[in-house]
């Protein structure tokens, strides 16, 4: 079995040419989608389980944002009898999967039972490689995008899978403290620190579009911009990232490179998060 994962809110046609990139799935494994619908007002819910019958929906308010939306999913999931080789897929709605994509990930994945395996995302416009596998130091908080087929220690979870038994090991995410952006990194750091690597193949390619996707709050810059949950910027997300991946004494060490960096916040090699 195999449980798609992931979290909409009022983007109807974009999360329908997902569910569509579903669909289209040669895989002959049985695919349940698991869609947490935060507050959705564009009838997301009754649209994508009339074109796709086999999804759940989790319903939320509208201030799940990323982190709560997998974590709300992460305790559904704990709660059915998950088979130790039943597999976990994380995937941002707007990720665009090539028909045979979920045939090569489990492909990989079976060649690497005990790790994570994350697709390597290019934008539709451009073509250019957005998303893989990433290095993280853990001395000072540096990150470095990796190139497609390398193995890392992080990946967000834009196309992420994962056998059940390393799902139910690793736990699930923190809302409170990473409601939104760098959780899927602390999530990845966890289980690298428990021992499961990052793999990725070139042969798995997706797409995603640059103007439906990423943060923007550095954008027109507000002091409500900065603190809100959807921000890489703001600073209590941050701290409570770098003390939940980092010992105490490390911590100067990141915020001294943050500091420097900061202007560089954007997605650039060996940018801050």
């Amino acid at each position: 079995m195999i449980y798609v994962v992931t979290a909409v809110h009022n983007r109807l046609n974009i999360t329908t040419r997902f569910v569509e990139s579903l669909k289209n799935q040669t895989c002959k494994k049985e695919i349940k989608f698991i869609m947490v619908d935060d507050g959705s007002t564009d009838g997301t819910d009754k649209v994508i389980k009339e074109l796709y019958p086999a999804t759940t929906v989790l319903y939320g308010n509208g201030d799940l944002y990323w982190g709560g939306a997998l974590h709300y999913a992460y305790k559904y999931l704990m709660k059915k009898k998950l088979d130790d080789n039943d597999i976990i897929f994380y995937v941002n709605d707007d990720s665009r999967l090539e028909p045979d994509f979920l045939d090569k990930a489990i492909a990989v994945l079976d060649e690497h039972p005990n790790d994570l395996v994350t697709g390597c995302a290019y934008g539709i416009k451009t073509g250019n490689y957005l998303d893989g596998p990433v290095y993280f130091n853990l001395d000072n908080g540096q990150v470095t995008h990796l190139a497609a087929g390398a193995v890392g220690n992080c990946a967000s979870t834009r196309a992420l899978l994962l056998k059940a038994k390393v799902f139910k090991e690793i736990g699930g995410f923190h809302p409170v403290l990473l409601p939104h952006y760098a959780s899927d990194y602390e999530y990845t750091i966890r289980a690298a620190k428990k021992g499961h690597k990052i793999i990725s193949d070139k042969s798995l390619r997706y797409t995603f579009s640059e103007e439906t996707t990423g943060d923007n709050s550095h954008k027109n810059l507000s002091l409500k911009k900065i603190l809100s949950k959807r921000s890489k910027l703001n600073p209590f997300y941050k701290l409570s990232f770098f003390l939940m991946i980092a010992p105490i004494y490390k911590i100067p060490n990141y915020i001294l490179y943050q500091a420097k960096h900061f202007k560089h916040h954007d997605r650039d090699a060996g940018k801050a998060v």
